[in-house]
């Protein structure tokens, strides 16, 4: 019974999460609804304002209104996001209680974490692109969400509170089990929870072994950033290139597994 107060408790900056959330999408939909209401003003000039609310609200039970304002989010995807971020900031500097290690980085090793962050997530989408593509947009929004705002968002959000708030109620293990779970079918088809799996796993590890939240997101940073620049071009490529640079990447990261293992028995 205290184990099941204690998971409840640890949730309840969760349901605050929630409240925040629906409170930005209502904010976003307000905002969609004065443009759509002066875009109807533009269209009908004459038409009283009680006329344009009830022509609006005629729109709200129509099908397009969720397509369009899904078509509005997509337009106004960095705001939203972005607002999301706030209050997911706050929620971590209050709830992400592990202490930074004292410890020094070395430029080194964050060379390795590139590089293994790297090879693991472009050898992931040749092979996973095999079963499904979809065309990437290189839009600069589109990158400074994926590559920015996103590992930002879902490392504050899984590694730094979810992760930490499941060992309030259970073991490392589990909690670990139950995060990855949960990072990854909240992924859109069965390739990317795959991919979402893989590396899930691997950022935790990165988090578990330097206890800072900034190593995680600098490589979810780095493999979310690769992928929609280097893998359009490397999709259109043959069967035997493809299999060449799963070779190339696969031995690079071995390579760089070797001398980390090398640099960690003379320490």
């Amino acid at each position: 019974m205290k184990k099941i107060k204690t998971f409840i408790k640890s949730f309840l900056w969760l349901a605050l999460y929630g409240v925040s959330f629906f409170l930005i999408l209502l904010f976003m939909l307000l905002v969609f609804r004065e443009n759509k209401i002066q875009e109807f003003k533009a269209l009908y000039p004459l038409v009283d304002h009680q006329m344009i609310d009830n022509m609006f609200n005629a729109f709200l039970k129509t099908s397009s209104f969720k397509k369009e304002f899904y078509d509005f989010l997509e337009k106004h995807l960095c705001l939203y996001s972005f607002l999301n971020l706030i209050p997911l900031l706050l929620f971590a500097f209050k709830y992400c209680k592990i202490k930074p290690k004292k410890i020094t980085i070395a430029r080194y090793s964050l060379i390795q974490i590139m590089i293994l962050t790297s090879t693991l997530s472009i050898g992931l989408n040749i092979v996973l692109s095999h079963f499904s593509y979809n065309e990437i947009n290189l839009s600069i929004w589109y990158l400074l969400l994926s590559g920015m705002i996103g590992p930002i968002t879902e490392e504050l959000f899984f590694r730094g509170i979810l992760y930490q708030k499941l060992q309030e109620a259970f073991t490392k293990k589990t909690s670990f089990i139950m995060m990855i779970i949960i990072f990854t079918i909240l992924h859109q088809n069965i390739t990317t929870m795959i991919y979402a799996c893989v590396m899930g796993i691997w950022f935790t590890y990165l988090f578990e072994k330097y206890k800072n939240i900034k190593v995680p997101i600098f490589a979810h940073m780095i493999g979310n950033l690769l992928v929609p620049l280097i893998m359009p071009y490397i999709y259109i490529q043959s069967k035997n290139y493809k299999i060449g640079i799963l070779f190339f990447l696969g031995m690079m990261f071995i390579f760089t597994l070797l001398q980390i293992k090398k640099q960690e028995n003379n320490d």
